[in-house]
């Protein structure tokens, strides 16, 4: 479950990443991606995700484990108040990443 302090981790981890693995000596960075390609992974887009990212909000909702469908169009501020409203054993709780100001809460 993705909640506001990941994301903030997330962001604060692709600094670092940035910081320590973008400054040209391309050897560091199999370390993370092992045989994966990093290739086209720069400072650059580092610092572009991270500041993409810096503009969402995590907010939660329900949905059904079983069909992988949304129960409710509702978006919960806070992970205790979306838990509150699971009723079956089916259901469970849905992060999504809201980008600022798009939607008003109710």
């Amino acid at each position: 479950m993705l909640t506001a302090k990941d994301l903030a981790l997330i962001r604060a981890a692709l600094l670092f990443f940035q910081e320590e693995n973008c400054t040209g000596d391309r050897s560091s960075m199999k370390y993370y991606f092992g045989s994966g390609s990093c290739r086209g992974i720069t400072a650059k887009t580092a610092r572009e995700l991270r500041q993409r990212l810096s503009k969402y909000q995590v907010r939660f909702t329900l949905i059904d484990l079983t069909t992988s469908r949304l129960i409710t169009d509702r978006l919960y501020q806070s992970l205790p108040q979306a838990k509150r409203r699971i009723n079956h054993r089916s259901h469970s709780v849905g992060t999504v990443l809201m980008s600022s100001g798009v939607f008003k809460l109710r």
